[in-house]
């Protein structure tokens, strides 16, 4: 849940913030190439299907887990830019043709098809060589696999109730027939829905509560720190991941800030 939420919050944030075609004016500056076909499409729609934010959300989430986002340009008769189309990273492979230019090939029905670099927008994260990115699922596989293992564990820990609530006593040793009767009595009025009920016992019967905590078995521990193992990777705050133990008052403004410029930035 953690790295899932860290994805879409870099995304939704890269997202949100408005993408704006520019032209630079002749004695300096710049402003608005409002009549330009590409402010159209890097504004508002970058293709039929999509508006600009979700395309740039999907994007982002390529990127932010594969490494790369890819994008086919749909280009008209005169070569211009008409829509921009993404591809899921794992259809995309980076080659070189026989000249040393870069090519991508597309998976298609089972064919490899090339297209030259102009056909296609490429941003690559972190990589080995400038070109393209390395996966962070690939490369986080363990401290995920990890978060994910605590998850699995704090579901049986609370789906079983990893040991009883309590023990039904008595100091003699009553008959299996009575002490299965007194058990199904006993969860019947105070099981379920019914956990809150006071209790009646007689008969010599005693209850004594059996008090086992997720803290004991550092549970709550383990999932704080793998919050902050995915933030590592994602280089999110711990704060915005929900580990707020550093987190005062005054450092919240602190932590937004280093949020901005230090995960979103680079990614704008």
């Amino acid at each position: 849940s953690a790295f899932w939420f860290g994805v879409r919050l870099i995304s939704e944030a890269v997202a949100s913030l408005p993408c704006i075609y520019y032209q630079r004016l002749p004695g300096g500056g710049k402003e608005r190439a409002a009549d330009e076909d590409l402010y159209e499409l890097v504004h508002d729609t970058p293709n039929d299907e999509m508006t600009s934010m979700v395309y740039r959300e999907t994007s982002q989430a390529h990127v932010v887990t594969w490494g790369n986002c890819y994008s086919e340009i749909e280009r008209r008769g005169n070569g211009q830019p008409k829509a921009l189309w993404p591809l899921t990273p794992n259809s995309v492979a980076v080659d070189r043709d026989k000249a040393g230019r870069i090519i991508y090939r597309t998976a298609g029905l089972g064919t490899s098809i090339p297209a030259p670099a102009d056909r296609m927008l490429h941003v690559p994260g972190l990589g080995f060589d400038g070109l393209v990115g390395y996966s962070v699922v690939a490369k986080a596989r363990q401290a995920i696999g990890l978060g994910l293992a605590t998850e699995r564990f704090g579901g049986t820990f609370f789906g079983n109730n990893a040991r009883p609530a309590g023990i039904l006593q008595h100091d003699l040793s009553p008959k299996p027939e009575v002490r299965a009767e007194m058990r199904e009595s006993w969860t019947r009025e105070h099981g379920g829905p019914n956990t809150n009920r006071v209790g009646v016992l007689w008969g010599g019967w005693k209850y004594n509560a059996i008090g086992t905590s997720p803290e004991d078995a550092q549970f709550l521990e383990s999932r704080a720190f793998q919050r902050e193992e995915i933030g590592l990777w994602l280089n999110i705050p711990p704060f915005k991941l929900g580990v707020s133990k550093a987190a005062t008052y005054a450092s919240v403004e602190q932590f937004a800030i280093d949020f901005v410029v230090h995960t979103i930035r680079p990614w704008l």
